[in-house]
């Protein structure tokens, strides 16, 4: 395992994430590696995606890697330091259900891993959110991004753009690894493909092909990239992202949260 600083490794611990005796795998079979090295230390963040819970203990250091340079993690940490739209200076917060609609702005080469954290009580969020949704459309200040070129996922792992197979319900320790977590999932008519929303409910079980599933009480990252995901992966910014008006290099889309 990465130690917290990132800079170097600790004693080995093989099968402590409890799959198949060794390390976590996604559908693939490919190990998760840590996630170092993109210029971000994540030592500052309370590891809170690490408790003991129903997901097994999936824990930053054993996410997926980030991307691979030149892309590079943005600034926006917290959903509720995202800037609003409507009102000057203001933000998502309270989160979930601020009213506002909150912008996401990001440079050709930029992706965003915004934490947030679902309440302890499942009465209470739902109070609180009541229609369970994530949605997004093109930004009306700042240019609006390409929505064709938007892959947006819900994760226990920042920067976690991993393409999930269809047609399964995420493994245990890896309970947001499904499509029901990204904005490329089935839809009608059919096939796949992207969306402009990710609708979710909370009750802790694994995420499936049509519903991402979160638990109360834990850290989540809702992440952003304008990357092309019809063709199966996300290749170099250069390749990928773009926005509505090919003469900017920074744009994004408006976000609300229900």
């Amino acid at each position: 395992m990465c130690l917290a600083e990132g800079a170097s490794l600790g004693p080995c611990e093989c099968g402590s994430m409890g799959v198949g005796g060794g390390g976590p795998a996604d559908a693939g079979g490919a190990p998760l590696a840590g996630d170092a090295g993109d210029g971000h230390a994540d030592a500052g963040l309370d590891d809170d995606a690490g408790q003991p819970g129903p997901d097994g203990g999936l824990t930053l250091a054993s996410c997926p890697a980030p991307l691979p340079a030149p892309w590079t993690r943005g600034p926006l940490r917290r959903v509720v330091d995202v800037p609003a739209v409507e009102i000057r200076g203001a933000s998502l917060n309270p989160f979930p259900n601020s009213g506002m609609t909150g912008l996401f702005l990001t440079r050709d080469d930029e992706y965003l891993a915004v934490e947030f954290t679902t309440p302890p009580s499942v009465s209470d969020w739902n109070a609180r959110a009541p229609s369970k949704l994530f949605e997004w459309d093109e930004a009306q200040v700042g240019g609006a991004a390409s929505l064709g070129r938007i892959f947006v996922t819900i994760s226990r792992c920042p920067g976690d753009f991993r393409i999930a197979p269809g047609g399964q319900s995420a493994p245990a320790n890896d309970p947001t690894f499904a499509r029901g977590c990204t904005s490329f999932r089935p839809r009608l008519p059919f096939p796949a493909g992207p969306t402009s929303n990710i609708p979710y409910v909370i009750d802790g079980a694994p995420a499936d092909d049509a519903t991402c599933r979160l638990a109360p009480g834990h850290r989540y990252f809702l992440n952003f990239v304008r990357a092309d995901r019809t063709d199966g992966v996300i290749g170099l910014p250069e390749a990928e992202a773009s926005c509505a008006n090919p003469d900017q290099t920074s744009c994004g889309v408006q976000l609300r949260i229900h």
